[in-house]
């Protein structure tokens, strides 16, 4: 036990942390977890120590695996993650993002050759309802990358392996509020311009700590700032750099006032009202990336001079749609000067940790996939498993995958390669996986218990995406049970792409699909025009348009459909009535030759549908967003309802709302304002209250049983 915790701690004469790399510690055995919090209690006092999990000593902070996103911008001297539980990846990255130089990461995991199987770390989120994971092919990938590096040490209940890895202390600063010549770089430069500013680095570049000596001097030069992020916690490092400056006073949580010029910076969370009426002359936006891409947007648009900060890792919130997206737009559109830090601050260059992490949560690494020019090969199309694939085309796939989905973080990368819905669908081209379609398996048997109450809205399982969403929009069991194959994610690598192969991949896979007997094929994605004509022109149909737009696209999502069984073709029918209703709520323009001809020939089901839809509303079991149409439909019957334009003070007093749902779109905060009511809850008690009047007129009885 001694010589392990001279390894952790640096207590006898292995060297100073300064002058150390950041190493990973896997203790792997059945006892792993008492043997971490044995070793914890022999950290000295000077030693700042974390522990994510449940039943922490009490010597460290103690951080839930859920609220890893409370990290952000922390440090530890030495950081331990429980992984006696279900294996949360985004977690693990981020709790090795606080590790300082010479620190050491713990996972307390079960033995290795058990820990891919281990029944409680197999209890995981993200497996659909109906389905069983045996094996984590994800904690295997980790596993195996672990035991091939020479930095990592691993102590079982037999071996003990504690490599030390030296590293290479930077050069000081001659300015000594910075550590990095990056950070230095910057802050001249963005205090030099009035321009608009954004601040973009990988974990662990001092970003956060750069931004206080930047607010600072904005202060002292007669600016009035507002400051957001997602988490307070995530700004703390900012804070501790005003606490140092002699001429602020810290005069609440999260404000501090310049005592020369009376100029203040003020912290608010990032929904408060405050920001969309800033009155200050700067706004900084830290981890700008955990925002949905809608709220940015709006942030954007006020007068102050905005400065944005993020860290580009891939798992805070839109991820690289915030910088595949947003950034070149925001860089454009506002002449902002966009500026990168890439040396390491909390770490030493060539951090082995770092690079562990990278290679083994997010398959990242130096090197990119190369792709060979040569065009003499045919284009394959084959089905694959991922636990037969090397480990070299897993990386490439996986890469693939992320290149083609705005917002895929560790967890994302986890399910994709574990769950056991999935059919994964490879082209290639020679040695060279070019395209990659990953198929979840939804509906049928799985859902047969369920589907009543699916359909009704009182029920919600994991996964089954597209079948619960089509049961719930037909308010029909039977359409839980239809076969779906769903596209979760189809990626044709940059250089290849603008070639057919997406179209040749969604050709095979509607082969296959009916020789397999699966009813539908789905998919749902952030909905662009360019992404609706590739649909449309391989034979699928949109269905569904959101309403809420999605925070890493920044657009609403749309759920689309093509019909490869009889049932299947009868279901598509209806569901293009109900889209047709859905999209004049929405105000959304479409087809009105084809839209006559679809509602006419489902016009009685579509009524029973109405009817059933706002019982269901009214009862609680169904939200308003999920029966647009129907709600539309009733503002149409009472409009025209004579008895009611008679009393036209009637109408307006007694159904304020389902007047302004027949004139306008549907906006949730907009029906808010209209009603001035002061939730949403609110606004969705005085609807209900409206439609269970109006399901009462003469009118709507009378037409509900004439169908």
């Amino acid at each position: 036990m001694q010589e392990l915790v001279n390894w952790v701690f640096f207590t006898n004469d292995i060297g100073k942390p300064e002058g150390l790399h950041r190493q990973c510690l896997l203790l792997s055995h059945d006892k792993a977890i008492t043997q971490a919090k044995d070793l914890l209690a022999y950290a000295p006092e000077t030693k700042s120590l974390c522990w994510m999990g449940d039943d922490a000593p009490e010597n460290a902070v103690k951080v839930p695996i859920a609220q890893y996103r409370r990290l952000l911008g922390q440090e530890f001297d030495v950081a331990v993650y429980d992984a006696f539980t279900p294996f949360r990846p985004s977690a693990l990255l981020a709790l090795a993002g606080t590790v300082r130089h010479g620190g050491r990461l713990i996972i307390a995991c079960p033995p290795l050759s058990d820990w891919p199987c281990h029944r409680d770390v197999l209890d995981t989120h993200f497996v659909s309802h109906g389905w069983q994971l045996s094996e984590s092919r994800y904690i295997n990938h980790w596993i195996e990358l672990a035991r091939h590096d020479p930095a990592v040490a691993i102590v079982d209940a037999h071996h003990q392996y504690m490599p030390v890895t030296h590293g290479i202390c930077p050069q000081p600063e001659t300015d000594d509020r910075f550590i990095t010549r990056d950070q230095s770089q910057t802050y001249k430069a963005l205090l030099d311009t009035d321009a608009n500013a954004i601040i973009t680095a990988p974990r662990g570049r001092g970003k956060t700590a750069l931004l206080g000596e930047i607010a600072a001097s904005l202060l002292a030069s007669g600016n009035s700032i507002m400051l957001t992020s997602k988490h307070y916690e995530s700004v703390q490092p900012l804070f501790a750099r005003l606490r140092t400056k002699a001429d602020l006073t810290e005069t609440f949580r999260g404000g501090f006032t310049h005592k020369s010029n009376n100029m203040t910076l003020t912290w608010v969370a990032p929904d408060n009202p405050l920001l969309f009426t800033c009155t200050s002359s700067v706004l900084i936006i830290d981890e700008a990336a955990s925002l949905p891409l809608p709220q940015i947007q709006t942030l954007i648009t006020q007068p102050a001079r905005t400065v944005l900060a993020t860290t580009t890792d891939g798992y805070e919130g839109s991820g690289q749609g915030f910088l595949h997206r947003f950034l070149p737009r925001y860089v454009s559109e506002t002449n902002a000067v966009h500026y990168q830090l890439t040396t390491p601050i909390r770490w030493l260059t060539d951090d082995p940790l770092e690079r562990l992490t990278a290679a083994g949560l997010l398959f990242s690494s130096e090197n990119r996939m190369q792709y060979r020019a040569d065009e003499n090969h045919e284009l394959e199309l084959n089905w694959a498993d991922f636990s037969a694939l090397s480990q070299s085309v897993v990386h490439r796939v996986m890469q693939l995958l992320v290149q083609a989905h705005y917002q895929t973080t560790p967890d994302d990368l986890m399910r994709l390669l574990d769950a056991p819905d999935i059919k994964l669908l490879l082209a290639t081209l020679g040695d060279d996986v070019v395209g990659a379609t990953v198929i979840n398996i939804e509906g049928g048997k799985p859902l047969e218990e369920v589907a009543t109450g699916i359909a009704c809205g009182v029920r919600r399982v994991k996964g089954h995406l597209s079948a619960q969403r089509i049961a719930l929009m037909l308010s029909d069991s039977l359409a839980a049970t239809v076969r779906y194959w769903r596209i979760n994610r189809i990626a044709v690598a940059p250089e290849r792409q603008n070639k057919g192969y997406g179209s040749q991949m969604l050709a095979k896979i509607a082969d296959d699909a009916t020789r397999n007997n699966i009813d539908a094929i789905t998919s749902s994605f952030g909905f662009t025009d360019a992404l609706g004509r590739f649909w449309r022109a391989n034979s699928f149909r949109v269905i569904q348009h959101g309403v809420k737009k999605d925070k890493a696209s920044g657009h609403a999502s749309a759920l689309v459909f093509r019909a490869i069984s009889q049932q299947a073709k009868h279901l598509e029918l209806q569901l293009h009535a109900i889209k047709s209703q859905e999209d004049i709520a929405l105000g959304i323009a479409s087809s009105s030759s084809e839209n006559k001809t679809c509602l006419k020939e489902v016009a009685a089901w579509l009524t029973s549908l109405h009817i059933t839809k706002l019982q269901q509303f009214v009862t609680g079991t169904r939200d308003a967003v999920h029966c647009l149409g129907s709600l539309h439909w009733l503002a149409g019957i009472i409009r025209r309802s004579p008895s009611l334009q008679r009393d036209t003070a009637s109408f307006h007093n007694g159904y304020s709302l389902l007047e302004y749902l027949h004139n306008h779109p549907f906006d949730a905060a907009a029906l808010q304002r209209h009603g001035s009511l002061p939730s949403k809850s609110e606004v969705k008690h005085a609807l209900q209250s409206e439609v269970s009047r109006a399901l009462t007129l003469r009118e709507v009885i009378t037409i509900s049983n004439d169908k």
